[in-house]
């Protein structure tokens, strides 16, 4: 099973390897630094992706995607305060919102 670091240490490495990558250092050598300093080896490919803004250690946190499920929670939430999960009635809030 795979581990996950915590949401911290993400953070942490993460601002640790923008600074390193802001003095202009390679991604092999960010990973080598990082290795040697947090005990903690990083894919240079990974980097690579967090420099370019591909990937971000905050992704996997409570992103809110707009839609029509996002619509039927927050109508029942502000509505009576109930959810359904019949799909009918999802239907019913969803074409009523809009």
């Amino acid at each position: 099973m795979k581990r996950y670091r915590s949401l911290e240490e993400r953070l942490r490495l993460y601002d640790e390897v923008m600074r390193l990558k802001g003095l202009g250092l390679g991604y092999k050598r960010v990973a080598r630094i990082i290795e040697e300093m947090y005990g903690v080896r990083l894919n240079p490919g990974m980097i690579c992706n967090w420099v370019r803004g591909r990937y971000h250690p905050l992704e996997r946190c409570n992103r809110l995607v707009e839609g029509p499920r996002l619509a039927y929670v927050i109508g029942g939430w502000l509505g009576d305060g109930s959810l359904s999960e019949d799909d009918d009635n999802y239907k019913l809030l969803y074409t009523a919102l809009l």
